[in-house]
């Protein structure tokens, strides 16, 4: 699915210039975005835990 119609909208919406040549990465940007917040969704609370750090004694001297 493309969305070259929206991203062409939303360029002149914001008054700024319509460059075919930059759609494609447009689009690979936005699709990005969306795998990122689907993770999120799938775990929201993914971060909200402090990690456990071991740390051996030998790397400190």
């Amino acid at each position: 699915m493309t969305y070259e119609s929206y991203i062409k909208n939303s360029l002149q919406e914001q008054g700024l210039p319509v460059i075919e040549f930059d759609i494609p990465f447009i689009q690979d940007i936005l699709m990005t975005v969306k795998q990122a917040e689907y993770f999120l969704v799938e775990a929201p609370y993914l971060n909200m835990e402090v990690p456990i750090q071991v740390v051996d004694k030998e790397l400190l001297t």
